[in-house]
C-alpha cells in the first residue's frame, strides 16, 4: 500500500477527533467516503487545510498510480 494513501488516511483520522460529529465532514469522515465527497464538505465548512491536502494526495496517487505520468486516475474512489 502506498505511504501517500497511508500517510492521508492518517491525516483525515486525526483530523476527524478534532472536529465536532455535527458537522458533515466528521459524518462524510465517518461513513468512509471518498477523498473527494470529504473533500467538498470540508470547503463547504471552511476547513481548508483538510481539503488541500487530499487534493493534492490525490494528485501524488495518481503520479504513482500512472507510473510517474500526470494523469487522473482510472477510479472513482478518491
Amino acid at each position: 500500500m502506498s505511504s501517500t494513501f497511508i500517510q492521508t488516511e492518517a491525516f483525515i483520522y486525526r483530523f476527524r477527533k478534532a472536529i465536532s460529529s455535527t458537522c458533515e465532514t466528521a459524518r462524510s469522515i465517518d461513513r468512509n467516503d471518498s477523498w473527494g465527497k470529504i473533500a467538498k464538505y470540508a470547503i463547504e465548512e471552511g476547513f481548508n487545510e483538510l481539503a488541500e491536502a487530499l487534493e493534492a494526495s490525490r494528485k501524488r496517487l495518481a503520479t504513482e498510480i500512472n507510473g510517474g505520468q500526470q494523469q487522473s486516475p482510472h477510479y472513482t474512489t478518491m
